[in-house]
């Protein structure tokens, strides 16, 4: 049984119609070289980094990553580029357009081209920065009420 689609051309309209899907996640969906270039990237970059559509393209990703999460990144990539990994995932803070930090959740995978030598890197980006916000203040509130808690026996 063949997969849907499987032996057919992409068309101009196949292409079109992808890249709506993709632009459309809430997720940053990033097409990388092995380096680390940005090839393309969905509309995210602007919900996410609130960079303009297009703005990220060229640059490179280690660029927009915060000093202490690079060494760990870098390592991937390196990994990718050496065949030593096909998958990461890392949990990274990203510069924003307007100097604050966003971190993602961030999971990458190989693309291999026809000899089988590694070609680029599609990662898929989740900000999780609400939620470690929601986390540090729970963490606060519940010490504050274990601290209440004790000084009510003592």
């Amino acid at each position: 049984m063949s997969r849907q689609g499987e032996g057919r051309a992409a068309s101009p309209e196949m292409d079109l119609l992808m890249w709506s899907v993709v632009d459309s996640s809430p997720d940053m969906l990033c097409l990388l070289d092995v380096s680390g270039e940005v090839l393309r990237v969905s509309g995210a970059e602007e919900l996410i980094l609130g960079y303009p559509a297009g703005t990220l393209v060229g640059r490179s990703w280690t660029s927009l990553v915060h000093h202490d999460d690079l060494g760990a990144l870098q390592a991937d990539l390196d990994r990718v580029a050496n065949c030593e990994v096909l998958r990461f995932e890392a949990r990274l803070r990203l510069a924003r357009a307007d100097g604050s930090w966003a971190t993602v959740s961030m999971r990458a995978r190989t693309i291999f081209d026809s000899e089988g030598a590694p070609m680029a890197i599609v990662s898929a980006s989740h900000d999780v920065t609400g939620e470690l916000d929601r986390e540090q203040k729970l963490l606060k509130a519940v010490a504050a009420a274990e601290q209440r808690a004790s000084s009510c026996r003592g």
